[in-house]
């Protein structure tokens, strides 16, 4: 965009009422102003330095006109001076413009995670963490009941007594007692 085309294309809300400027034109006016500012105050500087040579050689020759070169290098200070003022200003108000789109999208994006949150909390309270807690245990019970029912004796050894077992166990014992007893006499 042409920068000297950019004041006449935009028009500022308080002039009227057409055109609303986005912070980046906004921006990019202010760059626009603090860029013809440094330029004005580059060649007001020149004329500083200028009236200062005109000052340093008629200083002895023609005080007329050496203080006619220093009033006009004052004036040249003093509008230097203000340019200066006007350039704090207007990087002050480019910082707090920039600031405050990086507080707007930051504010953007923390609404969006608030409300993905808000949508995700919509499916999912507490009663739903209960519920499923609940299908847990319920799961985790049916599975211990099938590894029980899996872990019973099939065939064969479904039909073995356990009492039957133990007595014959109690008899293998005595039998190994008794051996025992009859080696030591």
């Amino acid at each position: 965009m042409d920068k000297s085309h950019f004041f006449k294309s935009v028009q500022m809300p308080f002039f009227s009422k057409k055109k609303e400027i986005t912070p980046q034109e906004a921006v990019q006016g202010l760059n626009v102003a603090i860029e013809n500012l440094e330029k004005k105050n580059a060649v007001v500087e020149k004329k500083i330095q200028a009236q200062m040579v005109i000052a340093k050689q008629n200083a002895k020759t023609n005080k007329s006109a050496a203080l006619n070169a220093l009033k006009l290098k004052k004036k040249w200070e003093k509008m230097r001076d203000e340019n200066d003022r006007k350039l704090l200003n207007l990087e002050g108000m480019k910082d707090q413009l920039e600031n405050s789109q990086i507080d707007m999208t930051t504010l953007k994006a923390m609404q969006v995670g608030a409300a993905s949150m808000k949508a995700m909390h919509k499916k999912y309270n507490v009663e739903n963490v209960d519920d499923v807690r609940m299908d847990i245990e319920e799961q985790t019970q049916m599975a211990n009941e099938i590894n029980d029912a899996i872990a019973q004796p099939m065939g064969y050894l479904n039909e073995l007594d356990d009492d039957e077992l133990a007595d014959e166990l109690e008899d293998l014992l005595q039998e190994d007692l008794d051996r025992n007893l009859r080696m030591m006499n």
